[in-house]
């Protein structure tokens, strides 16, 4: 009986000293910290309309859902657009992060976020539409992503649409709040002392990104919500070795991939729709017509101009399209968006005027900034990447792909100036990732 006892005592002790190590890894966030991994989701799915528990219909407001965050997506990329340059981001993202602060926001606080992002939802017909939107991206790239019958490389497909909360001080977060984020956002939200260096790598290893040191919270209280994505995948129909061609881009020289793509316009601009092999995604180029300035073009792109150029398409009418490999690099800190989001009608969220009483119990919680984190785009003759690259280029390609057939009639479509890309979603049309391309 005392040898039990000894053993057991041991046993007590060995089980609390490996806790005690585990909560106190400086490379990650202890159970305290991390207010979200207390939570776990409603696993009933007629609740939740989570794709990955097994909801096999959309909410009943998810069409007006659609047009609406598409709306919303759209205005941040013609601010974004206005700016100049050659840029990616994804502007789901962004929508999603808004959509789990509405849930902690009161008042005209809550009032502005829901009129930015859709007047005609509630935050019920805004959470579950988010969940299935959000979780059906996840889901169908992850069933997907592997196939006995392809490479092991075709691992790396995927759709990740990271979302995150760092909350400084020690602001008590609701539980009401956290339960909500668990049921429908699935958001990593800690609490931690954003002055203290040491925290550097407990973020940077939750995000998956090198992000802390452009993170620039302020004071006791402030909240840094932060996105992050993560997109890869093979093409489709695939470019053989004999599907590339020498031109010219803006006048300089470059390498263009030849294919026949599905052609769509509008009366201002023309492009192409190219899909992709296993997310549920699709590629979309659209390119201004000749002598329009591409930054006069985007100042027009709404839903009006996207909606005439998706109702064009006819799985009849193609054009022999010469695309340039593309390649945007991964800005070194993240992306501060509270200016764009002024300028899309936000205009007191980053304000000492917002209410945040749904979030915290605290008076002195404040928003401090909505971060967009982006690794970059990458277009070539195997498929489209905003995730690491490096490892997904030497997949193997087709030996011959998709260069039209000689003699074939097909309008040529050369696109040697610049154009928007976009990676939208199959069944909503929702934009997932967008860009401008100028050099």
């Amino acid at each position: 009986m005392i040898i039990k006892k000894i053993i057991s005592a041991a046993l007590s002790a060995a089980i609390l000293a490996a806790t005690l190590c585990a909560c106190s890894d400086p490379g990650s966030f202890s159970n305290g910290e991390l207010l979200s991994s207390g939570y776990t989701r409603n696993s009933d799915a007629a609740v939740t309309y989570n794709y990955a528990d097994g909801a096999s219909e959309t909410p009943t407001s998810y069409n007006s859902y659609a047009n609406l965050i598409t709306g919303y997506e759209l205005k941040l990329f013609r601010n974004m657009a206005a700016q100049g340059g050659s840029f990616a981001f994804s502007p789901v993202l962004n929508a999603l992060g808004l959509s789990l602060l509405a849930n902690g926001a009161k008042g005209d606080t809550q009032a502005e976020i829901m009129l930015a992002l859709g007047s005609d939802l509630s935050t019920d017909e805004l959470n579950a539409c988010s969940s299935y939107f959000k979780s059906r991206m996840e889901s169908v790239s992850k069933s997907g992503a592997k196939d006995d019958g392809q490479s092991a490389n075709d691992s790396a497909a995927e759709v990740r649409l990271g979302s995150f909360m760092l909350v400084n001080g020690n602001t008590d977060v609701r539980s009401s709040f956290l339960q909500t984020n668990a049921d429908f956002y699935g958001a990593d939200i800690a609490r931690f002392d954003f002055g203290d260096k040491s925290n550097k790598e407990k973020v940077d290893n939750l995000i998956g990104a090198p992000v802390f040191d452009g993170l620039e919270p302020s004071g006791n209280g402030s909240i840094c919500a932060v996105g992050s994505a993560s997109l890869s995948d093979y093409w489709l129909t695939p470019y053989g070795e004999n599907d590339v061609a020498d031109s010219a881009f803006c006048g300089k020289p470059a390498q263009f991939l030849v294919s026949d793509e599905n052609y769509i316009r509008s009366d201002t601009a023309e492009g192409v729709i190219k899909y992709t092999a296993k997310n549920p995604l699709k590629l979309v180029l659209i390119m201004p017509g000749e002598g329009v300035d591409i930054r006069d073009y985007a100042k027009t792109f709404d839903s009006v101009e996207y909606s005439k150029l998706l109702d064009s398409f006819s799985v009849t009418e193609r054009v022999n399209a010469y695309i340039p490999a593309v390649n945007i690099p991964r800005p070194e800190k993240p992306t501060a968006m509270s200016g764009v989001l002024k300028s899309a009608g936000l205009y007191t969220l980053f304000s000492d005027k917002a209410n945040f009483g749904n979030l915290a119990h605290s008076d002195s919680a404040a928003l401090n900034e909505l971060y967009d984190v982006q690794p970059g785009f990458t277009l070539n003759r195997y498929g489209v990447f905003a995730s690491d690259a490096e490892k997904i280029v030497s997949a193997p390609a087709a030996e011959s792909g998709g260069r039209t057939a000689s003699g074939s009639e097909s309008k040529k479509l050369e696109f040697s100036r610049p154009f928007i890309f976009m990676l939208i979603d199959n069944e909503s049309n929702i934009p997932v990732y967008m860009g401008v391309y100028e050099n």
